[in-house]
Formats: structure tokens, sequence, C-alpha cells
């Protein structure tokens, strides 16, 4: 028999060989040569062979996926060729334990929220995910939510913004709508739906020029209930404020105001000269008894106060009238001011008032934005 089979029928110049595929003959010329499927997903050729069948699929393509053991499988299990999801480790494949897998059970490339679990990968739900949804390496900030990751919006962040055990939430305000605000010494104040840090709305502390006093002082403020600073109690306060204008008189920010009628602020910050200065009162009566600060913790200026910039302030204050209290005032996370082991209060009690008290009407419109006021306690 002869090494070839050739059938051919000549038309013109033009020659027509039999062809093997779907219905066709199982017959093929010899020497030629057709495209076929690998099992691994590979692209392939076969070869016809002198008596007329095809041979083995010879495997040639890129190795693209791989076999589902070293992360390939098909492209419902991650794997694929590189254009249906798979690929090389390099580019987000490899196996499941080095980041692999499908997209629903956390692979995908590093850019994309993948990697090892060691590295910040798994799913969203084990704390993973990219780092805009909170993921990334456990130092920081991701890990699952039992390790204390998660996005921020769920109470993650990186340790060194949210390590600090604060206790128990006991008040919590964003000042979101007017019913927020209660009307007492409120004066010009009002909710701003478009100065705000977050949620859906800011108090509006106001004093305009030429405004004539309200309770013996010209205040924008918002009263809370001493039972937010008890005496002998840890207490830790945070809140959010935005300067638009300052005042060109003295004033405060911020206080503690004693319950003794006529007293003095037991702490408040002040922002006369336009710095933050804190103000402490053990005795309770003003004037000579006030102590105040005249540098920061650290033994520099007092900080100058920059118009249009959200502030984060936190205080940490135990209000007693025995040597064992303290008041510790942090700025955008940095210790401004500490005084430890000492009188803090009259032991007559206090209660917070958030908004501006000013000395005298000023020549100008006064105008700060507070927002998310919270209070923990122990």
């Amino acid at each position: 028999m002869s090494k070839s089979f050739t059938f051919a029928v000549v038309i013109g110049s033009i020659a027509f060989l039999s062809t093997v595929g779907c219905g066709a003959p199982t017959t093929c010329t010899a020497g030629a040569s057709i495209a076929c499927a690998c099992t691994d997903g590979r692209a392939g050729a076969q070869t016809c062979e002198a008596n007329g069948t095809l041979g083995a699929c010879s495997c040639t393509g890129a190795t693209g996926g791989g076999s589902a053991s070293t992360g390939g499988g098909t492209a419902s299990t991650g794997g694929g060729s590189a254009s249906t999801g798979g690929g090389s480790a390099s580019t987000g494949g490899g196996s499941a334990s080095t980041g692999g897998g499908s997209a629903s059970t956390g692979g995908g490339s590093a850019s994309t929220g993948g990697g090892s679990a060691s590295t910040g990968g798994g799913s969203a739900s084990t704390g993973g995910g990219s780092a805009s949804t909170g993921g990334g390496s456990a130092s920081t900030g991701g890990g699952s939510a039992s390790t204390g990751g998660g996005s921020a919006s769920t109470g993650g962040g990186s340790a060194s913004d949210g390590g600090v055990n604060n206790g128990l939430l006991v008040f919590s305000t964003g000042y979101d709508s007017s019913n927020d605000l209660m009307q007492s010494q409120l004066g010009r104040g009002t909710i701003s739906t478009t100065t705000k840090l977050t949620g859906a709305g800011s108090f509006r502390s106001q004093v305009n020029a030429g405004d004539g006093q309200i309770s013996s002082g010209y205040r924008s403020e918002q009263q809370y209930d001493d039972t937010l600073s008890p005496n002998d109690v840890p207490i830790i306060v945070e809140y959010d404020v935005l300067f638009e204008t300052l005042p060109d008189v003295g004033g405060l920010a911020v206080q503690w105001h004693g319950n003794t009628q006529g007293t003095s602020g037991q702490c408040s910050m002040w922002i006369g000269g336009g710095e933050f200065m804190v103000m402490r009162n053990t005795i309770g009566t003003s004037g000579s008894s006030n102590i105040y600060q005249s540098q920061t913790a650290s033994g520099g200026p007092l900080m100058q106060i920059a118009l249009n910039h959200w502030y984060h302030f936190r205080w940490e204050i135990k209000f007693t009238a025995s040597n064992t209290g303290w008041v510790r005032t942090y700025i955008d996370g940095t210790l401004y001011y500490a005084a430890n082991n000492t009188k803090t209060s009259d032991g007559s009690g206090q209660y917070l008032k958030i908004g501006q008290n000013l000395f005298a009407s000023p020549g100008v419109n006064s105008i700060m934005y507070y927002d998310n006021v919270r209070v923990w306690k122990p």
C-alpha cells in the first residue's frame, strides 16, 4: 500500500482535499494538520497519519491556567486562558493557597484585592477585598472582622486610628437635621447641609457683628446635660470643627461649665487671638482663678487656627475635686495639652456646651461648624 493516500479532483487550477470535521469522513489526507483542544484548555494540533487517521493532539499553546491543583481549572473555577480570567500566578492565577481561585472566592490580582490570606486576600466575608474597601494586609488594618479588620464603615481602619477602646458610647450626634438642635442659646445657629464632614449636615454656630447678648454672652451654642460629664468618672469627648471666620474678640469654642450659678468654665477651649488655648478653672470663680495654657504638650508655641480646615478634637477628662484628675486634649491625633494628677473641678458638677461663646459683640460675622459629637464612658 502506498505510504500516502490522496484523493483529488481538479477543476481548473483548484484542488479540493478531503477534510475531517464534525460529520466528515473519518479518513484524512496524510500529512495534513488540523486544530484540536487539549484537556487542560490549551490549543493544539493533530497530524494525519499514513493510514488516513488522525494522530494524538499535540498541545503547543500558552500555559495560561494550568491544572485545578495549580490554580487553573475551568473558567467557572477561576482558570481558563488569560483572556478568560486565568493566567500565571504573577497575573493573579496560582492555587487557592496563593491567592488564586475565582473572583467570588477572593482571587484576582493583588491590585484587585487578591493575593494570599497573609497579604490581605481572601473573600470579602473574611476581611479581604481591595484596599479601598477595607482590605489590605493585617499591618495596614486588614484581616478578618474577628481580628479587627473590615472596612472603615464597619469599625475597621488601621491600629493607629482605631486601636483605642473608648468604652461605652453614651451620646452621639451628627447634626443631620433640625431635630438634632436644641433651641435654648442657639441664637443664629442652624443646620448646614453644605459645609459638613460626614452625614447629611452639621451645626452652624453663628454670631453676627452687632448681635446682642443671649444669657449674658454673645453665643450660639448647644448645651447638654451634666450626666454626660459627671465627677470622678473618666470621659472621652470627640468632635470635628471647622472655622469659616474667626471673631475679632475673645471667646471660646467649647466648654464644660460649672453647675454653680455664676461660676466660670471648669474647662474650655479659647480662640482669642486666632490660636487654640485650653483654659481651666478649678475654683469656680472667673478671673484670677483661671489657669491658661502657655505652650503645647511638646513645649512648642500655641497653634494658630487655620480657616476652612476640619479639626478633629479628642478630650480625655476626669473631673474631680481631688488631685486625681486629668485633662488631655488631642488635635488631629496629636497631644496638644496635658494636665495629670490634678484638681479639675470645683466639685459642683459641669455640663458640656458645643458652639461659640464670645466675650463681646464681634465686629465681623463669626461662623463655625461642628460635626460628629461623641461621648464615651468606661
